[in-house]
């Protein structure tokens, strides 16, 4: 299938070069134009999309872009054409697994299907060994800053998924930073204490007592006490 193809629609352009001359900040089309699929006559006027081609126009065309406000604009308009972009943001992150909005948008996207896939890659393409050195007071302020905020990420995506990533929670626990250990006590209080693995509880008994921020503290004291 050619996206690009302007036969049997003569001049107007094609669907892609609409979508991304005329998105609004909101991902709206601004103006009032006819797409190549839309009939032009008739009482019936409505776009006539061939099979994949709607997800092909917000999809595969544009997730090459390194364009990132493009990128963002057309990632909104795809959301409220209810396009899924699951594979594209999937592809995006083998790409660029430096980009710290690329893991959000992964986990933003995981269901059952993907999300041991995007874990595995995870613990391959993140610094967790490197970084999570033991816990302290850290704000996570300066050169490692895109990093400890793809942990947040990658944590705060795994609310929705109890009992996965423990070998990312465990990590997460020894995370210098604030926010990381906060992010993981999320993912516990959002799974109830029963879908906690034991060895998860284990460690956090022992951070209570070697936990350097009393505030951290009081919330793994009040979880523990959900026993």
């Amino acid at each position: 299938m050619n996206l690009f193809a302007k036969e049997p629609w003569k001049s107007r352009l094609p669907i892609y070069d609409i979508i991304i001359n005329n998105l609004d900040e909101n991902g709206c089309l601004a103006g009032n134009h006819n797409l190549p699929d839309e009939k032009e006559y008739g009482d019936d006027k409505g776009i006539k999309w061939a099979p994949g081609a709607l997800d092909g126009a917000m999809g595969q065309q544009h997730s090459e872009t390194d364009d990132k406000a493009l990128f963002l604009k057309l990632d909104v308009a795809a959301k409220r054409l209810n396009v899924d972009l699951k594979e594209v943001h999937w592809k995006r992150l083998i790409k660029k697994a430096g980009e710290v909005g690329c893991w959000y948008n992964v986990m933003e996207h995981s269901n059952e299907t993907n999300i041991d896939n995007i874990l595995e890659f995870a613990l391959h393409n993140l610094p967790f060994a490197e970084k999570c050195i033991g816990p302290d007071t850290s704000m996570g302020i300066g050169k490692d800053f895109l990093i400890y905020n793809s942990f947040n990420f990658v944590l705060q995506g795994l609310k929705k998924f109890p009992g996965k990533g423990k070998r990312i929670l465990l990590y997460a626990m020894d995370s210098p930073v604030i926010s990381n250990r906060n992010a993981y006590l999320n993912v516990f209080e959002a799974w109830g204490y029963d879908n906690v693995d034991v060895s998860l509880i284990e460690k956090l008994e022992k951070q209570v007592e070697i936990g350097p921020y009393d505030k951290m503290k009081e919330r793994i004291n009040k979880f523990l006490d959900n026993r």
